[in-house]
């Protein structure tokens, strides 16, 4: 009888979880993993690793692998003649956490503080940023349509 088994050679910082199963990586946009299937049950077997973006390996010792934000399932099938086996594993990389700013928007009558994150603009921005996007797209067009009718004309 065979089995995969796929342990981890990685030192876990305060902020990440190690289950035998998965790794959460957090606070990060990449973290490097050195995996082991040298701790599968049978002998002269076959080692089949796969990193679930197209990249394989056939040793039961990878080199230390690079992940980036998400999810990633990681699987390693052991096989002799007939028999396989196969054992999955987890990488979850959590990104750094965005910083509130704090941002004053004048009213009419007095001023106000919110927090936004760097995602969320105020509402009241948005008409006058389309103003500029649409005169700067008209701008444009009209640019390219001279260049093409004074070409046409030989005058450029």
């Amino acid at each position: 009888m065979i089995q995969a088994k796929i342990t981890v050679q990685w030192r876990i910082a305060q902020k990440n979880t190690l289950t035998p199963t998965k790794i959460i990586c957090r606070d990060v946009d990449e973290c490097r993993v050195n995996f082991d299937g040298r701790q599968s049950q049978g002998k002269n077997l076959s080692y089949f690793w796969d990193f679930g973006n197209r990249q394989t390996l056939e040793k039961s010792n990878p080199a230390s692998y690079l992940f980036t934000t998400g999810n990633h399932v990681i699987s390693l099938t052991v096989s002799r003649w007939e028999q396989k086996h196969t054992a999955y594993f987890a990488v979850q990389v959590i990104p750094k956490v965005l910083k509130e700013a704090k941002i004053t928007i004048p009213k009419q009558e007095k001023s106000e503080q919110k927090t936004f994150s760097s995602f969320e603009m105020p509402q009241k921005t948005f008409p006058l940023m389309y103003h500029f996007l649409y005169s700067g797209l008209i701008l444009f067009l009209f640019s390219i349509l001279s260049i093409v009718i004074l070409r046409q004309r030989n005058l450029l």
